[in-house]
């Protein structure tokens, strides 16, 4: 893990997105998984954004965790050709690299997160319940 650690400090997040936006636009030509291109795009369009964002990055790299799970399951299960079967699994080489990069990111902005958690991201968590506004609903209303 750590020599996956180390060359992601050399990678660019936005390259390795683009790569793998273009192995599943290919893999959309064969039997690969539909749901890599969405998150791919997803990433594309966070990273762009001038607004550095955290828990997108998290969200991100969450998502791509898991679609290497899903991206593995797809290879073993799946009856793929043999150029999907390439796409899927170059793009299942590139995602260990791709969250490494992205937990660099969050690193390289401060944000030293011990792995993907999201605890305290929510910008509303210091609130108790003697905050809310009660709400009253008119029972007339619902009658009619």
């Amino acid at each position: 893990m750590d020599s996956i650690t180390q060359t992601a400090r050399k990678l660019d997040l936005s390259q390795l997105l683009i790569a793998h936006t273009g192995l599943a636009v290919l893999g959309g030509l064969s039997s690969a998984p539909a749901y890599n291109l969405p998150i791919f795009l997803f990433g594309l369009i966070i990273t762009s954004d001038s607004a550095f964002k955290p828990k997108l990055f998290k969200q991100l790299a969450a998502l791509i965790a898991f679609t290497f799970i899903l991206d593995l399951m797809w290879i073993i299960f799946a009856d793929t050709s043999f150029v999907g079967f390439l796409l899927i699994l170059l793009g299942v080489i590139l995602k260990p690299f791709t969250v490494a990069t992205t937990i660099q990111s969050l690193k390289s902005e401060g944000l030293d997160s011990n792995g993907i958690s999201f605890h305290n991201d929510e910008m509303y968590e210091h609130l108790d319940e003697g905050d809310a506004t009660p709400i009253e609903i008119d029972q007339n209303f619902m009658r009619s």
